[in-house]
């Protein structure tokens, strides 16, 4: 295996009004290199590519001495589609609404006698200016660039024109972004670079215009090779074994929930017994020999990428497994002479057989097609199913052909790691986090809650009341370039009665009040669980490759019914297990743990956060939201009170299946116009798959309320409200690729208008125990004003007033005896305080201070929090890398910065003095004084050390 440097490459992430309005406008365009091309076979190809361009930008340090660095790129860019183009009539009003606040700044510049300022602002207002009188002169009747323009239209037109930027550099539609593709972003390159390296992603296939094609699946499956990597292995293409993908099909005894659509297209849920369910049990699944490509490894499963190729290879002691086979049932044979057929007839000799998947993982073979005479779509349909074989395996013969070409390296993009969560080092349980979704649909009364929240409850009231090497441990645990714990935690190691300071407390205390916060929304840690990588009937499937099983004559071998095999847990032991999407009750896996010989002789360099799981006759891909196992992970619990509060789930809460069947599946031409109609398809899904699951958590609530309160019928009636949301969410997660019958927003406004009602039924609530009328309003759980919280300050700080309000009220759900609980907790103790100036070392004189340095670093301060400013309101969870990558590039580019500078121990102690002390500078806003303080720290650590160092230690 070999380690490559994989920061990957800095692009310019850019909003496809502005790409617009800067080609076709001729609007300035400001080149902020905030995405970023991930380390991938995709760019590794890129780099070899003539014509393609990257820089190394040095954030910290030197070329000599590099620090810190990145590499930058100009030939890709980002495109998100979040804005519209607004029309010449609100661009006009745009720009004198931006000159009158500019010709304000200016006067009060002239005023602050700032000439620099001024100087800024009227070169900003001369430019505004020459603009205005520009477009003044347009007529947008005859100009249609100057016609507003949807987020669907702008797809639509660059898609198939392209844009324009650096001197009239042309950029082209290249593929979805392999990380943000359900947010709907795409990757657009340079012209130039587009056709060579378009046809190797497509294994040198060339698509023609207006061909029938199954589009969804192009897009999806060419952005693979493009998925960030880890690390990369060596995969002999001729030590690859291809069996057949196997569905366990079966009829269920029991009774459970459909959910199905009316001929108008609404849903409906039936009880019924003896319902078909069909699981495909390998989907995206590889087995892996553990000598030639686990060896010596911590973990013990890789997710693959390669051309048209995912899959998650699980460790597995393939030659011992076919040698064992070999020498029980076939004695008299040399095991070097034994050949076993694949898929396709063709024989392979079982000594070189080093990894086994099936079609699943070759999305490849979907274009199948592509070796057809005549490359047809729907010649291909027509053929006879021999003949589509043969086709599928001139595709697999030629892919195979196209890997050896570039060295048989295929990505690693993730192995299975343990979760890092403890309460205290010395604990050795497995510790996770849960979420809302979760715990509010665990069958839990208030005591359970409370049961549940203990180890939380006991590690605030420490964090709290002065165990201050836990309250450092965790700022170390959680430092990063977003907060200043590194600073804090310094600052207590030089001298520990800065815990005694206002300044220290005051961060303490904002600290443990965002932890609270956390907790607040469901992220409560939890003892006896974590993650697992599902691999499934992995026995089975080896027993495919020899003695070509099929659906027909499929059986469970090692792990019978509801049992799972891990490591992570003892043998035996009851296990409760959910996974993400978690909408319902009903999505709970109960399993028992259970031992088993053939699994621990052939995969006994197993790691503990692997699960084998059996989904021959059971549930539980219906159960895990339509799991597959191409690296889908499941939640194992064996915690006590989760074991207990599910005891006996199973009864009370029936299976949900979805009976809602697709209309068609989306078939496209291969235009710019259908990519472009089948991404905005894509970008429309992902919010419709948000709206479901918080509709998924408003009915749970309804529900547990109405049961705790012994309303029997009524929450029957919202059991099935939860069961179609639970269908609902399996349908959104299919949009993409499948069109359905049923009017997804029409059944989501019905469901809430449903759930309303029932909470509406009473006449009066109370609220802080104080009695209030109802309202014409949405009735939320209190819990939800924790989870939509940034929503609320965001329209509160627009001065958004809704149509119909949102009242947040108790409800007996849950995480509403969740947020009970947090305050339970209450406030830290009270301790003396000791000024700040008292820790201030004495022996340093101020009049040693440089103070032609103060100003610098007053605009420093001033800089630093305007450019950090845009980050910290960016409240998406999924941007969370591009935040980390983005803030530490700015505390690099000021350690740089202060770096070059001399600056001795009286300076820093004047600039504390006047940023906490003195107060007599208002330009020093103390809130904002960290990020500073932190830079010195870092940059000029001895003498910093030295204004806070105790009498006679020496730094």
């Amino acid at each position: 295996m070999v380690k490559y440097d994989n920061k990957g490459i800095h692009i310019r992430t850019i909003q496809a009004s502005k790409a617009f309005e800067h080609s076709e406008r001729g609007e300035y365009i400001k080149a902020d290199y905030t995405g970023l091309m991930p380390h991938s076979l995709l760019l590794m190809k890129l780099e070899k590519e003539r014509g393609f361009k990257k820089r190394i930008v040095f954030l910290e340090g030197s070329k000599k001495n590099p620090i810190n660095y990145k590499y930058v790129s100009d030939d890709l860019v980002n495109i998100k589609f979040d804005t519209s183009v607004k029309d010449l009539e609100f661009v006009k009003h745009q720009l004198l609404k931006d000159i009158s606040n500019l010709e304000k700044s200016i006067d009060k510049a002239v005023m602050d006698n700032d000439a620099k300022k001024d100087k800024m602002l009227q070169g900003i207002l001369k430019r505004k200016n020459e603009r205005f009188e520009k477009i003044k002169k347009i007529d947008s009747s005859k100009e249609v660039k100057w016609q507003e323009k949807s987020t669907g239209d702008l797809r639509t037109y660059l898609y198939a024109n392209g844009f324009k930027l650096d001197d009239d550099v042309k950029f082209v539609q290249f593929s979805r972004s392999s990380s943000k593709s359900r947010k709907g972003e795409v990757l657009f390159i340079k012209e130039t670079l587009l056709k060579n390296i378009q046809k190797w992603i497509r294994l040198g296939f060339t698509i023609r215009k207006n061909e029938s094609v199954d589009l969804v699946s192009l897009r999806a499956y060419e952005s693979l090779i493009g998925s960030g990597i880890e690390s990369t292995v060596k995969i002999g293409v001729e030590n690859i074994f291809i069996t057949n993908d196997l569905q366990s099909k079966f009829k269920l005894k029991d009774e459970i929930n459909v959910v199905r659509t009316d001929s108008s297209g609404k849903l409906g849920v039936v009880k019924e017994k003896d319902y078909e369910i069909t699981n495909d049990i390998w989907d995206g699944q590889s087995l892996m020999d553990y000598n030639a490509f686990f060896k010596d490894k911590d973990y013990s499963f890789m997710l693959l990428r390669n051309h048209m190729f995912k899959s998650a290879g699980f460790s597995f002691d393939i030659q011992g497994y076919l040698q064992d086979y070999h020498d029980k049932y076939k004695p008299t044979e040399h095991y070097d002479d034994w050949e076993i057929e694949d898929r396709y007839g063709v024989p392979m000799s079982a000594k070189d057989i080093l990894m086994v998947t099936t079609p699943n993982s070759c999305k490849f073979l979907k274009f199948a097609y592509l070796t057809t005479p005549n490359n047809s779509f729907i010649d291909f349909k027509n053929r006879t199913p021999n003949k589509q074989m043969y086709y599928e395996r001139k595709m697999y013969e030629h892919w195979k052909d196209e890997v050896i070409k570039d060295g048989e390296i295929f990505g690693i993009c993730k192995h299975e790691k343990e979760s890092t969560h403890s309460f205290y080092d010395d604990s050795e349980d497995s510790v996770h986090r849960l979420s809302y979704q979760i715990i509010n649909t665990l069958p839990a009364d208030e005591k359970s809650i409370s049961i549940l929240m203990k180890d939380e409850q006991q590690y605030i009231k420490k964090l709290q009341n002065n165990e201050n090497e836990l309250f450092i441990d965790y700022l170390e645990k959680t430092s990063s370039d977003l907060n200043s714990n590194h600073l804090y935690s310094n600052l207590y190691h030089i001298n520990d009665d800065i815990q005694y300071t206002q300044m220290f407390k005051d961060y303490k205390s904002t600290t443990i009040n965002k932890y609270k916060s956390k907790l607040k929304r469901g992220n409560i840690r939890v003892n006896d669980i974590d993650y697992c990588i599902m691999c499934s009937n992995p026995i089975e499937m080896m027993e495919s490759v020899i003695n070509k099983t099929t659906s027909n004559d499929l059986k469970a071998i090692a792990l019978k019914g509801d049992q799972i095999y891990t490591k992570l847990f003892p043998f035996g032991e009851k296990v409760v297990g959910c996974r993400n999407p978690h909408t319902a009750t009903s999505n709970y896996y109960k399993s028992k743990n259970t031992y088993n010989s053939l699994i621990d002789d052939y995969m006994k360099h197993m790691s503990k956060n692997i699960v084998i799981v059996n989904s021959i006759e059971t549930l539980i891909m219906e159960i895990l939201s339509g799991c597959d196992y191409d690296s889908d992970s499941q939640l194992l619990m064996a915690n006590k009170c989760i074991r207990y509060v599910t005891k006996g789930i199973e009864k009370d809460f029936l299976p949900v299946v979805s009976g809602i069947k697709p209309d068609k599946t989306n078939s496209y031409i291969y235009s710019p116009a259908q990519m472009a109609e089948a991404d905005e398809k894509i970008s429309r899904s992902a919010a419709t798959i948000g709206m479901v699951a918080n509709l998924g958590q408003l009915a749970q609530s309804v529900f547990q309320d109405l049961k705790a309160n012994g309303e029997v019928e009524k929450e029957k009636k919202v059991l099935d409200l939860v069961s179609q949301v639970v269908a609902l969410s399996t349908v959104c997660i299919d949009l993409a690729k499948k069109s359905f019958k049923v009017k997804i927003e029409s059944e989501i406004s019905s469901i809430r208008n449903a759930l309303n009602a029932y909470i509406q039924d009473k006449e009066e609530y109370f609220e802080e125990g104080v009695k209030k009328t109802r309202i014409n309003a949405i009735y939320k759980p209190k819990f939800f004003k924790e989870i939509e919280k940034k929503k609320i300050e965001k329209e509160r700080k627009k001065g958004t007033v809704r149509k119909v309000p949102v009242i947040y009220k108790d409800f007996k759900t849950p995480m509403d005896y969740l947020q009970k609980q947090i305050k339970l907790i209450g406030n830290s103790d009270r301790t003396d305080t000791i000024p700040l100036a008292d820790l201030l070392n004495k022996d340093i004189k101020l009049s040693d201070s440089n103070n032609n340095q103060i100003p610098k670093f007053k605009e420093m301060i001033t800089n630093i929090n305007a450019e950090f400013s845009p980050i910290n309101k960016d409240t998406s969870k999924d941007d969370m890398e591009e935040k980390m990558m983005r803030a530490n590039e700015l505390m690099s580019k000021y350690k740089n910065e202060l770096s070059g500078l001399v600056v001795n121990a009286a300076t820093i102690k004047s600039l504390i003095n006047r940023m906490y002390i003195e107060d007599k500078d208002s330009d020093f806003k103390i809130d904002e004084n960290s990020k500073m303080l932190n830079l010195l720290l870092c940059t000029h650590y001895e003498e910093f050390s030295k204004v806070f160092a105790k009498k006679g230690v020496k730094f």
